[in-house]
């Protein structure tokens, strides 16, 4: 009778373990996933700086250049 209660003891002790591993793999995939989103975050918004920043001097380049062709156009007066 008291082997039987060791083996399942031992069993007990196997599922613990095991079901502690498994959490321990369940939480470094999470980890792992939040840590991809923030990267991916990050890329999107960098992007999107770096996109606007690329408007931003397209518009004040276009804006210079529209200038500069009305005062060549214009004899140098300004319109």
């Amino acid at each position: 009778m008291q082997s039987r209660a060791l083996e399942m003891d031992a069993s007990t002790i196997a599922a613990v373990i095991f079901g502690t591993v498994s959490l321990a793999i369940g939480f470094i995939g999470l980890y792992l996933a939040f840590t991809q989103l923030k990267v991916s975050l990050l890329r999107v918004s960098l992007r999107s700086m770096t996109i606007r920043r690329q408007v931003e001097s397209y518009d004040q380049g276009e804006s210079q250049q529209s200038h500069e062709l009305a005062t060549t156009a214009d004899g140098g007066r300004i319109l």
